[in-house]
């Protein structure tokens, strides 16, 4: 576990928030006080739940209209036309 001042924090942040995903703990001190702790997150899984997702059919419809180069007000306009 590792110790460090605020102001070391303050000075090299982004430096400690790098070292957080090796260190178990970094605890940060003020005045030799422990107030703060640094954790690493866990680790995310490299897939996107979010690209697995199921769409409702009109979305589907719109997205694919969309990769065909339409711009979204032309692809709404003809919905609403309908």
């Amino acid at each position: 576990m590792k110790t460090i001042s605020i102001r070391e924090l303050h000075n090299h942040t982004g430096n400690w928030v790098r070292k957080a995903d090796e260190e178990k703990e970094i605890i940060i001190t003020n005045h030799g006080q422990p107030i703060a702790a640094l954790h690493p997150l866990k680790k995310i899984s490299k897939i996107n739940p979010f690209l697995n997702r199921k769409l409702l059919p009109g979305i589907k419809r719109i997205m694919k209209k969309a990769g065909k180069g339409n711009s979204s007000d032309t692809i709404i306009s003809e919905d609403r036309d309908r």
